[in-house]
């Protein structure tokens, strides 16, 4: 399973001015489930990741850097080794 970056994906919450239950509301989340994905404890589905992608205004990086961490790092040096 893939982890969150839930310090980054909190500062991004914080820096958009919003609450997680204003979150929640903008996105048409259940509340819970933004706080177990907030704290780490549950990853978004498809859906869900399209809604909090455009609900807090991510970067294409950010959201990497939030959602697909390792994955992203590994990736990219897997790249660089085959070139």
């Amino acid at each position: 399973m893939t982890t969150i970056n839930v310090k980054l994906l909190n500062k991004h919450i914080r820096m958009c001015g919003l609450s997680k239950r204003e979150l929640a509301r903008r996105t048409g989340v259940h509340p819970s489930t933004i706080t177990n994905i907030t704290r780490g404890h549950r990853y978004p589905t498809f859906q869900v990741l399209k809604l909090m992608y455009h609900t807090l205004d991510l970067t294409d990086q950010a959201f990497f850097e939030i959602f697909f961490p390792n994955n992203l790092v590994m990736s990219l040096n897997e790249e660089e080794e085959n070139l």
